[in-house]
Parts: C-alpha cells; sequence; structure tokens
C-alpha cells in the first residue's frame, strides 16, 4: 500500500517535531499513527523530559522551529507546573511530559490501537 504524499508530508512533521524536541535532550520519542482510530489529529508525539525546566525549554524550541521552519502552531498549552504541555500542529499533536507523569498517563497504552512508527536512525544523530 502506498502512501499518499499528503500523508506522508503529516508523518515527516511529526518527525520533524521529534528531531527538535532532541535538540533539547527530550527522552523516548514515540511517534503514534492514531489517524486509523482518532478524528482529532493523525500522529501523536510523546516525549519526556526529566526536569520542568527541560520539559519547557523542549515546549519552547519545538514551538520556534516550527515558526522558523512555518509550520503552523494551531494551539498550545501547559499545566501551571510544567509537567504535561502540549503542542497541536493541527494534524500532529505533540506531548511533552515529566517522567513520572508521563508513566502515570501513559497515553501510549491509551492509544495503542494506533500503530507505532520506527523512528530513523538519523533522527538521533544531532
Amino acid at each position: 500500500m502506498s502512501i499518499s504524499a499528503k500523508d506522508k508530508q503529516i508523518k515527516d512533521k511529526a518527525l520533524q517535531a521529534v528531531t527538535f524536541a532532541l535538540a533539547q535532550k527530550a527522552e523516548d520519542p514515540v511517534v503514534i499513527d492514531v489517524s486509523a482510530v482518532s478524528f482529532v489529529c493523525d500522529y501523536f508525539v510523546v516525549l519526556s523530559g526529566e526536569s520542568q525546566p527541560q520539559v519547557k525549554a523542549i515546549y519552547q524550541e519545538i514551538i520556534k522551529k516550527c515558526k522558523e521552519k512555518k509550520i503552523t502552531v494551531h494551539h498550545s498549552e501547559a499545566d501551571k507546573d510544567l509537567r504535561w504541555m502540549l503542542i497541536d500542529l493541527y494534524d500532529v499533536v505533540v506531548h511533552i511530559f515529566l517522567r513520572d507523569v508521563r508513566a502515570f498517563y501513559d497515553i501510549e497504552h491509551l492509544w495503542q490501537e494506533g500503530k507505532k512508527i520506527r523512528l530513523p536512525k538519523k533522527i538521533f544523530e544531532i
């Protein structure tokens, strides 16, 4: 089955978000294709940081790089304690968690019906 140009563009956007996050040492990136099980978006990107300042830095880096690359940020939000931050790129939603908060909410399990995307090795070569 061939992937359409639009589907490839959306997947590439999710992978770019991971690349932007890794510049701030994001941990355990996961990309989940939820297009078959969600009407909200096509991909979830789930990442962790080990501290609130790191989670904030990852969030700011993704937003900054998206603006530089002309990727529209539809919406972004954070809880007041910087434990879970979200960036909505329309068809890609990025979740940035503190490690323990990520484990508690376990988004990967909640969306296990989605397809986990294998991340290319080159993404980690920053």
